[in-house]
């Protein structure tokens, strides 16, 4: 019926102002984090290296706690 489908599409609305905002923060502390590791050895490849595992860890962390 017609009030099924408003409802469904409020829902994927909520749903997806909800997964926006879960990504704005992500997005967030990712960049937090990044601003936060300070320039080793004069090499900026050591922080790229160091800000992708440190991305890729919490990443993973996250994903894992989740399937608990």
């Amino acid at each position: 019926t017609i009030a099924n489908l408003i409802k469904k599409e409020k829902q994927n609305i909520l749903s997806s102002i909800a997964g926006l905002i879960i990504l704005i923060i992500m997005i967030s502390l990712f960049t937090w984090i990044a601003y936060k590791i300070p320039l080793l050895w004069n090499s900026p490849w050591v922080n790229y290296t160091l800000n992708a595992a440190l991305q890729s860890l919490i990443l993973f962390l996250l994903v894992n706690s989740n399937k608990n």
